[in-house]
């Protein structure tokens, strides 16, 4: 029975993948002989599979064999080679089979008639115990890599879906890394001791698709708003240690001033013209250390920022920081992603590096929503913290000669 056709992806379990081979091979093996089932049973379910009819059918033997329902068969040669009984039984299985099946009622699994399953059997033939499990990891592996992908997709959602309600809560976006941390130590046992049956509980799969963006232009628009409000009061700049330049995405020169005023701020009050001085300065290191570096703003468009009086800044830092935890949560899923895809990973070095990249986007999530006595991290920053954090040099930082 030939699998209908559907979009060619880069993750295991496309049809014509080595994945999908391996579960039309498991699912063959076991019409063939439904007792091998308690190989597999203890630490794969049918969750595990990513073809529909795979899934399907993984459920309905493993009901239909508790149920004590299927006869045990043990033919290693095509079924046109068996002795008659042992046909018959086959039969009789996939009939079984196919009507719990159908019972099943799900419309993701197509149905499917005896002579349809007689062919997916015949992957089956002569693949011993051994294979078996094989391919039976094969398939939890490539469940892994396709959770792999989503989860960093959820952590984008999560991210916006904050960000739109105005108030980058600390909990709700540690309550969301915690929850992929927690899904991806969760996988690591199960593949490290496979002494734990797969799920995945239908309906709370990790949404995939892009996640919505803010506008270039509001984005730059707050940043420019930040540090104009750093550059003319004093009351804003605990912002040099929340904020780093790669908080200030998709606009390089913003992201050259910000660390030219973090320089700026070790050595004295910050004016217009000590941060561009410091700019040229980290242009001049980075030049001379071949590195690639933006050009700040010019010093005349500081000086009209620190003449203009800063208004809604506090919105604006809400949108610098919801701007930077979607390109940071970019970034996670963008890694993620890759190491789910990369065939030369195996599923567990996958699974470590994506909770290396989890791990770092958490701390990137708690130092921008962190909060002050004067709230969460929201639109209420329009009034001043009562206790200014101080600002200090990051661990390692040139004073800017």
């Amino acid at each position: 029975m030939s699998s209908p056709q559907r979009p060619r992806g880069h993750l295991p379990g496309e049809p014509g993948t080595a994945t999908w081979l391996a579960e039309q091979t498991v699912i063959g093996a076991l019409l063939r002989s439904p007792q091998k089932i308690g190989l597999l049973a203890s630490w794969l379910g049918a969750d595990a599979f990513a073809d529909p009819l795979h899934r399907g059918l993984f459920a309905a033997i493993d009901q239909r064999q508790n149920a004590g329902a299927l006869h045990p068969v043990d033919a290693p040669v095509a079924m046109w080679d068996m002795r008659p009984d042992d046909r018959q039984r086959s039969v009789a299985n996939m009939i079984e089979v196919q009507f719990a099946l159908e019972a099943a009622a799900d419309p993701a699994a197509p149905s499917v008639d005896v002579p349809a399953l007689a062919e997916i059997a015949h992957a089956g033939t002569g693949v011993s115990d051994q294979q078996l499990r094989t391919f039976g990891q094969m398939v939890l592996e490539g469940s892994v890599r396709r959770q792999l992908d989503g989860w960093g997709v959820h952590l984008q959602h999560a991210v916006a879906d904050v960000h739109a309600t105005g108030r980058l809560d600390a909990a709700v976006l540690g309550k969301a890394t915690d929850t992929v941390m927690n899904n991806l130590l969760e996988l690591q046992t199960q593949m490290s001791g496979r002494n734990a049956r797969h799920t995945t509980v239908p309906g709370t799969f990790p949404p995939v698709g892009p996640a919505p963006g803010m506008p270039p232009d509001q984005v730059a628009q707050a940043q420019r708003t930040v540090i104009g409000a750093v550059l003319t009061e004093p009351r804003w700049q605990h912002l040099l240690d929340r904020l780093q330049p790669e908080d200030f995405v998709g606009f390089p020169a913003h992201a050259t001033t910000w660390q030219a005023m973090q320089e700026a701020a070790l050595e004295g009050p910050l004016h217009p013209v000590t941060v561009a001085a410091a700019s040229e300065r980290l242009s001049y290191q980075a030049m001379a250390g071949g590195m690639d570096l933006a050009p700040g703003l010019p010093v005349a468009q500081l000086q009209m920022l620190a003449a203009a009086p800063p208004r809604g800044t506090g919105r604006a830092v809400v949108d610098v920081a919801g701007a930077a935890l979607a390109a940071h949560a970019g970034r996670a899923r963008d890694q993620m992603q890759a190491a789910a895809a990369d065939p030369r990973r195996d599923a567990t070095e996958a699974m470590d590096l994506a909770q290396v990249v989890v791990a770092r986007f958490a701390e990137r999530a708690t130092r921008l929503t962190r909060t002050d006595r004067s709230g969460s991290l929201s639109a209420r920053l329009d009034e001043p913290p009562i206790v200014p954090t101080p600002v200090s040099a990051p661990p390692g930082r040139s004073r800017g000669r």
